[in-house]
């Protein structure tokens, strides 16, 4: 298997070459996600807020009674509610910002190394844009975390660094169960060496163990909550075509193109193709599986679909277009959003459904 090579660098233009174009796109990124950053806690914060205050202030590393998703999240946001009197929402979601952002910028990372540096800005503009990606990454859960790992451990994965990819796969788990879904491509990118396949999997366990100990400490427990949480899921079963829906509203009419990137991606087979397709059929085959698909389930396909939509260099600018529609979406939603936390009563934000 050979990597599709990256596109050379682009020359430096009036705009300032790649580096500038992503600062660009980081700050448009968090203007959109800062907007709505103050205002009253949604559902599924609570908890994880006020554990991570809990942890900040003398009551210990375990989160036992164990919940329904691992630690790592939680580990981040404690140190800034250490200087908190009472656990602070905000800070919380800024961690959550500031995670969101570095995956705008992996987004980049996995497309430049996937297809060249016009593939990594219409991933990262795609990733920035999308609603459900925007609306979570101002919101104190893990789906974000998780979603920015995994991309990165993709990168890693195109970029030939196994090893490493299975320590960033091991924190994608760490942050939300279903970053090990990632591990498929670590297997279709290792299968015949069977050493690195080994090394990495056991990299990514150890990495597990340490950004969440406690879940293996209380393993039956832990277990029990994932199975509990799936049948919950499960029971508000929308149909097949969610997961499909859900990527509509993130990505609207740019689907089309990172559809047929992917079926690019499936004639072609290169390391980046495979790494790819695997991860989004792995991805796909899980939300069937499972049977509902609340919205942010989707998370860490959008920059996936990001990079196949970019890899036709020559119709990049049309995509670009195209994604002025979830763009307009997105800020319809968010003026929604804080038009309505400035009126009475305080309580009327509204999460997309799910945690």
């Amino acid at each position: 298997m050979t990597s599709h090579p990256p596109s050379s660098p682009e020359p430096d233009s009036t705009w300032g070459g790649p580096a500038t174009v992503l600062a660009l796109v980081l700050a448009g990124a968090a203007a959109l996600r800062l907007v709505a950053v103050r205002r009253d806690e949604g559902a599924g914060e609570q908890e994880l807020v006020v554990r991570a205050w809990g942890i900040a202030h003398g009551e210990g590393l375990d989160p036992h009674p164990f919940f329904d998703q691992p630690s790592l999240l939680l580990y981040a946001v404690a140190p800034f509610e250490s200087w908190q009197d009472a656990p602070s929402f905000l800070s919380a979601r800024l961690v959550v910002v500031a995670a969101a952002l570095l995956g705008i910028a992996a987004a980049w990372w996995l497309g430049d190394r996937s297809y060249g540096v016009v593939a990594g800005g219409v991933a990262a503009v795609a990733t920035g844009v999308a609603g459900v990606h925007v609306a979570y990454s101002r919101t104190a859960v893990e789906d974000v975390l998780a979603a920015t790992l995994v991309t990165a451990a993709l990168a890693l994965l195109v970029s030939g660094r196994i090893e490493l990819a299975g320590v960033v796969i091991g924190l994608a788990a760490a942050a939300k169960w279903p970053g090990v879904l990632a591990l498929v491509p670590l297997v279709v990118v290792a299968w015949g060496r069977w050493r690195r396949l080994a090394t990495s999997a056991g990299l990514a366990v150890a990495a597990f163990a340490v950004a969440s100990p406690f879940a293996l400490v209380h393993l039956g427990e832990a277990a029990g909550d994932v199975w509990d949480g799936l049948a919950d899921v499960r029971a508000g079963d929308d149909g097949l075509l969610t997961p499909f829906a859900n990527l509509w509203e993130a990505l609207g009419p740019a689907l089309v193109v990172a559809a047929f990137g992917l079926a690019a991606a499936v004639a072609l087979r290169e390391r980046a193709d495979l790494v790819l397709a695997s991860f989004v059929a792995a991805s796909l085959l899980a939300l069937l599986v499972v049977g509902a698909s609340p919205d942010r389930f989707v998370l860490p396909l959008v920059p996936v679909l990001g990079v196949l939509a970019g890899r036709f260099r020559s119709f990049a600018p049309v995509t670009l277009l195209l994604l002025i529609v979830p763009l307009t979406w997105t800020v319809r939603d968010t003026r929604e959003l804080t038009e309505n936390a400035a009126r009475p009563p305080a309580h009327v934000f509204q999460l997309p459904s799910g945690r």
